[in-house]
Protein backbone atom coordinates (compact mmCIF):
# COMPACT_ATOMS: atom_id res chain seq x y z
CA UNK A 1 0.00 0.00 0.00
CA UNK A 2 1.32 3.60 -1.06
CA UNK A 3 2.16 5.95 1.74
CA UNK A 4 -0.64 8.45 0.39
CA UNK A 5 -3.52 4.95 0.06
CA UNK A 6 -2.09 3.95 3.91
CA UNK A 7 -3.07 7.85 5.02
CA UNK A 8 -6.58 7.63 3.60
CA UNK A 9 -6.83 4.45 5.58
CA UNK A 10 -5.75 5.63 8.85
CA UNK A 11 -8.86 7.00 10.43
CA UNK A 12 -8.80 10.78 11.69
CA UNK A 13 -9.53 11.80 15.40
CA UNK A 14 -11.43 14.82 15.62
CA UNK A 15 -11.38 16.21 19.41
CA UNK A 16 -13.05 19.58 20.87
CA UNK A 17 -13.15 20.80 24.19
CA UNK A 18 -16.22 21.11 25.32
CA UNK A 19 -16.84 23.79 28.56
CA UNK A 20 -20.27 23.78 30.24
CA UNK A 21 -22.51 26.92 30.58
CA UNK A 22 -21.42 27.70 33.87
CA UNK A 23 -17.75 27.50 32.75
CA UNK A 24 -17.09 25.31 36.03
CA UNK A 25 -16.75 22.11 34.32
CA UNK A 26 -14.72 20.88 30.69
CA UNK A 27 -14.80 17.89 29.01
CA UNK A 28 -13.04 16.42 26.08
CA UNK A 29 -14.98 14.74 23.56
CA UNK A 30 -13.45 13.34 20.18
CA UNK A 31 -14.59 10.34 17.96
CA UNK A 32 -12.50 8.79 14.81
CA UNK A 33 -13.52 8.15 11.09
CA UNK A 34 -11.81 7.37 8.03
CA UNK A 35 -13.41 9.04 5.20
CA UNK A 36 -17.23 9.59 4.70
CA UNK A 37 -19.07 10.63 1.89
CA UNK A 38 -22.48 10.88 0.62
CA UNK A 39 -23.18 12.07 -3.33
CA UNK A 40 -26.51 11.72 -4.29
CA UNK A 41 -25.90 14.84 -7.04
CA UNK A 42 -23.16 16.51 -8.57
CA UNK A 43 -23.98 19.24 -10.62
CA UNK A 44 -21.74 21.04 -12.79
CA UNK A 45 -22.52 24.08 -14.89
CA UNK A 46 -20.38 25.36 -17.48
CA UNK A 47 -20.55 27.26 -20.93
CA UNK A 48 -19.25 24.50 -23.64
CA UNK A 49 -18.26 21.23 -23.76
CA UNK A 50 -14.44 21.70 -23.15
CA UNK A 51 -14.77 23.59 -20.41
CA UNK A 52 -17.34 20.98 -19.15
CA UNK A 53 -14.81 18.09 -20.01
CA UNK A 54 -12.01 19.60 -17.72
CA UNK A 55 -14.49 20.47 -14.82
CA UNK A 56 -15.68 16.47 -15.15
CA UNK A 57 -12.38 15.91 -15.36
CA UNK A 58 -11.31 16.85 -11.87
CA UNK A 59 -14.29 15.54 -10.24
CA UNK A 60 -13.61 12.67 -11.47
CA UNK A 61 -9.68 12.87 -9.69
CA UNK A 62 -11.42 14.05 -6.48
CA UNK A 63 -13.58 11.10 -6.50
CA UNK A 64 -10.83 8.57 -7.43
CA UNK A 65 -8.61 10.15 -4.67
CA UNK A 66 -11.50 9.75 -2.17
CA UNK A 67 -12.47 6.64 -3.22
CA UNK A 68 -16.19 7.35 -4.11
CA UNK A 69 -17.50 5.09 -6.98
CA UNK A 70 -19.54 7.37 -9.42
CA UNK A 71 -22.22 5.79 -11.27
CA UNK A 72 -21.59 6.72 -14.77
CA UNK A 73 -24.73 5.62 -16.43
CA UNK A 74 -26.56 8.05 -14.88
CA UNK A 75 -24.55 10.87 -16.01
CA UNK A 76 -27.13 13.29 -18.16
CA UNK A 77 -26.47 16.75 -19.83
CA UNK A 78 -29.12 19.45 -19.46
CA UNK A 79 -28.92 22.01 -22.27
CA UNK A 80 -31.01 24.51 -24.10
CA UNK A 81 -28.01 24.28 -26.95
CA UNK A 82 -30.60 22.27 -30.47
CA UNK A 83 -28.62 19.00 -30.75
CA UNK A 84 -30.58 18.46 -34.01
CA UNK A 85 -31.76 15.06 -32.48
CA UNK A 86 -29.11 13.48 -30.78
CA UNK A 87 -29.00 11.68 -27.70
CA UNK A 88 -25.40 12.27 -26.82
CA UNK A 89 -21.92 14.50 -27.58
CA UNK A 90 -18.60 13.50 -26.86
CA UNK A 91 -16.74 14.96 -24.12
CA UNK A 92 -12.54 14.89 -23.65
CA UNK A 93 -12.52 13.61 -19.32
CA UNK A 94 -8.86 13.15 -18.20
CA UNK A 95 -7.65 12.78 -21.47
CA UNK A 96 -10.30 9.65 -22.97
CA UNK A 97 -13.29 10.54 -24.86
CA UNK A 98 -16.96 9.67 -23.81
CA UNK A 99 -20.41 9.95 -25.20
CA UNK A 100 -22.50 11.67 -22.47
CA UNK A 101 -25.72 11.47 -23.01
CA UNK A 102 -27.89 14.38 -22.86
CA UNK A 103 -31.75 14.76 -21.77
CA UNK A 104 -34.25 15.11 -24.12
CA UNK A 105 -35.60 18.77 -23.70
CA UNK A 106 -39.11 17.73 -23.18
CA UNK A 107 -38.29 15.42 -20.17
CA UNK A 108 -38.32 17.20 -17.02
CA UNK A 109 -35.80 16.68 -14.49
CA UNK A 110 -34.45 17.66 -11.02
CA UNK A 111 -32.44 20.28 -10.82
CA UNK A 112 -30.56 22.26 -7.33
CA UNK A 113 -33.96 20.77 -5.51
CA UNK A 114 -36.62 22.23 -7.82
CA UNK A 115 -38.13 20.36 -11.40
CA UNK A 116 -37.47 21.94 -14.89
CA UNK A 117 -38.29 21.24 -18.40
CA UNK A 118 -35.71 22.60 -20.95
CA UNK A 119 -38.94 23.81 -23.39
CA UNK A 120 -40.80 25.38 -20.26
CA UNK A 121 -43.16 22.89 -19.80
CA UNK A 122 -44.73 22.75 -16.18
CA UNK A 123 -47.42 20.08 -16.49
CA UNK A 124 -44.44 17.52 -14.66
CA UNK A 125 -44.20 19.86 -11.86
CA UNK A 126 -47.96 20.53 -11.57
CA UNK A 127 -48.69 16.87 -11.22
CA UNK A 128 -46.21 16.23 -9.12
CA UNK A 129 -47.59 19.00 -6.79
CA UNK A 130 -51.05 17.67 -7.16
CA UNK A 131 -49.99 14.15 -6.15
CA UNK A 132 -47.97 15.46 -2.88
CA UNK A 133 -51.42 17.44 -1.97
CA UNK A 134 -53.41 14.08 -2.37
Amino acid sequence: MTPLLKDLHEPYRLTALIESINHLRHEISSFEYVISAYLDDTKLISTDTSCLGRKLSIASSFYRFNNVQVNDDKTRLITNVNLHGRNSIPILINGKRHELLVTSRSESVRFLGIWININGNRKYTVEKMFSKVD
